[in-house]
């Protein structure tokens, strides 16, 4: 019996050895918010640089307007990348190349409801 246990303690550190040097699998990251105004913001920290993805969605109409703008700023560039979308049609995503590492602020204007996000 103190042989079984042995047995099942050394194979219990080799399983877990093993499935701690397994290579770490890359999650994404970002962040996003939802307002109920006519501009809304997110900020992303720790962006590693290169490619960004940006959503953005507005809902109703402002006025008669139909659509939507949304902007990127990075650390070198106050808009970095932009564009305008109809209200209608729902959540969009567009890609933002060339963004500089660090801190990223997407905003969108628009009649609200409004959602924004970036994700890397």
């Amino acid at each position: 019996m103190r042989k079984m246990f042995t047995r099942l303690a050394v194979v219990g550190v080799v399983a877990a050895v093993g499935v701690s040097t397994l290579p770490q699998v890359a999650l994404a990251a970002g962040s996003s918010n939802t307002c109920s105004f006519r501009t809304c913001s997110t900020t992303g920290r720790n962006f590693p640089g290169g490619t960004i993805s940006i959503d953005a969605d507005a809902g109703g109409t402002l006025g008669g307007s139909d659509t939507g703008h949304w902007g990127l700023s990075d650390a070198g560039s106050p808009i970095r990348c932009q564009a305008d979308f109809p209200v209608t049609g729902g959540l969009r995503s567009w890609t933002c190349t060339g963004v500089r590492a660090g801190t990223v602020t997407a905003t969108v204007v628009g009649p609200a409801p409004l959602k924004i996000g970036v994700r890397w």
